[in-house]
């Protein structure tokens, strides 16, 4: 985690009160603790990964599912990953840049600040509806939620806009 900027020192504050055990692991730079308090759904492990709270078995085991794991000998220890299908290790790479556009494009409409047009305001990637105060995520909305925005005019309008300063929404 990065522990460099000032508005995370609540944050680590909330973690060390909260979950002892994963504030240890960040402050000695390891990327997993083990959670007694919690259990996969899948594997049943408590391994966590600091960062993102993920089941570290299950991570590992995505991995291995795509990749060989080879450790080269030289002047250090070197980690090399081989696909062992090219289609699935296709599939993962466009996974994993379909999730970082994702990131980049929230990041991008979070410093654009806030777009309002009519009753519909977009403020960090949140559509909120000033009538009737209805809050919709603008990368994500549910079903029902695109079906009710689909052909709203205010929001196609923001979506113009956001799509000339921006360009393609992500997936």
């Amino acid at each position: 985690m990065r522990l460099g900027y000032s508005e995370y020192q609540t944050r680590l504050q909330s973690i060390r009160e909260h979950k002892p055990a994963r504030y240890t692991a960040i402050m000695d730079e390891a990327k997993t603790f083990h959670d007694e308090l919690w259990r996969c759904c899948r594997c049943n492990g408590q391994e966590r990964y600091t960062r993102n709270m993920a089941c570290a078995e299950c991570a590992r085991a995505r991995v291995n599912a795509v990749f060989t794991h080879t450790i080269i000998n030289g002047d250090e220890e070197m980690p090399v990953y081989t696909p062992v299908d090219e289609a699935r290790s296709l599939e993962y790479q466009q996974r994993i840049e379909r999730s970082q556009y994702r990131k980049f494009y929230l990041r991008k409409l979070s410093e654009l600040g806030e777009i309002q047009c009519g009753a519909w305001t977009l403020y960090r990637g949140m559509l909120v509806n000033s009538n009737s105060n209805e809050r919709i995520p603008f990368l994500s909305p549910s079903p029902t939620q695109l079906v009710a925005i689909q052909h709203d005019v205010q929001v196609g309008a923001i979506r113009s806009h956001i799509h000339s300063i921006l360009g393609e929404l992500p997936d």
